[in-house]
């Protein structure tokens, strides 16, 4: 895989759970937005989990930390995975009693990860299978989540979130990096199609996490930073509805859907850069999750 040598900012794997969690990152004060998860109902839509009724089979989700929902209760370590129990495979599947999980995203993942085996805790020198070891002939349903971690791009982001200067460091390469996600990411799906031809098979985009306007205390961008991290969340979503395009699967817009649920947002989906008891700094809410989990049931039916 073409790697952009000025996006490469942290090592892969957990960094990108970890990234924006030290002592460097701004802490959270009285202005900054209350976590909204406890406020999302504790199932997904009636009308999505009605169009699930008649679901059935293997579902097999793969992903990265935005589907492993790392800090969303309960936790499992997973091999270093750092995977919730209550992230949005595990809600579809207490939803759709039809379908059997075997949910294998973990944290810090690539699109690498599908294919091989993935080094999740340098510390403890932990490893895992490839994610696509999962999927079989037999497997009817399959999310994928992932290619937010190729080329360094968003640990990189979430660098610049906490220290300034995003459009200065990064604008030269984002373009050509979100494109080689693109590819990637449709290689990826195509792997998928590849291992289990019967599937229906779903990307799952990313959220927005930067306001449209302003900023917040847990976010504070200036204005030139803020308008060009807006777009490369737009630009990434589009380049990957284009590679589900491609690769003939559905695809997710939680772009789309959490429109008005950025960062600085009076009902955020995505935590700011302090980890606290109810998601991994700058990662989904269960409120996200759940909206996460009806749109894929509906886009499963």
């Amino acid at each position: 895989m073409r790697r952009t040598p000025a996006l490469v900012v942290l090592a892969a794997g957990a960094a990108l759970v970890l990234a924006g969690c030290g002592d460097s990152a701004p802490d959270q004060d009285a202005k900054a937005p209350a976590p909204s998860g406890a406020s999302a109902p504790s199932t997904p839509s009636t009308s999505a989990t009605a169009s699930g009724q008649e679901m059935s089979g293997a579902y097999a989700a793969l992903g990265d930390s935005y589907s492993a929902a790392p800090g969303v209760p309960t936790i499992d370590f997973a091999a270093g995975c750092v995977r919730s129990t209550t992230n949005y495979p595990h809600l579809i599947a207490a939803a759709v009693p039809g379908l059997t999980l075997s949910d294998v995203t973990c944290s810090g993942a690539t699109t690498d990860s599908l294919s091989g085996s993935q080094h999740t805790a340098a510390a403890l020198d932990l490893h895992v299978p490839p994610q696509l070891d999962a999927v079989s002939a037999a497997t009817r349903y399959v999310t994928v989540g992932i290619g937010g971690n190729d080329v360094g791009l968003f640990n990189g982001l979430v660098t610049c979130m906490t220290n300034g200067g995003c459009k200065a460091t990064y604008g030269a390469d984002a373009d050509s990096a979100i494109e080689t996600i693109g590819k990637d990411v449709t290689g990826a799906l195509e792997a998928v199609r590849a291992k289990a031809p019967q599937a229906r098979v779903v990307l799952v985009g990313y959220p927005q996490l930067i306001p449209a306007s302003g900023s917040c205390a847990a976010l504070p961008l200036d204005e030139t930073d803020r308008a060009f991290l807006h777009q490369v969340f737009i630009d990434i979503s589009q380049r990957m509805a284009l590679a589900a395009s491609q690769a003939g699967a559905r695809f997710v817009d939680v772009l789309d859907a959490s429109q008005g649920h950025d960062i600085c947002s009076s009902e955020p989906w995505i935590n700011g850069p302090q980890t606290n008891g109810e998601a991994f700094a700058f990662h989904p809410y269960e409120a996200e999750q759940r909206a996460v989990a009806a749109m894929v049931i509906k886009a499963f039916s």
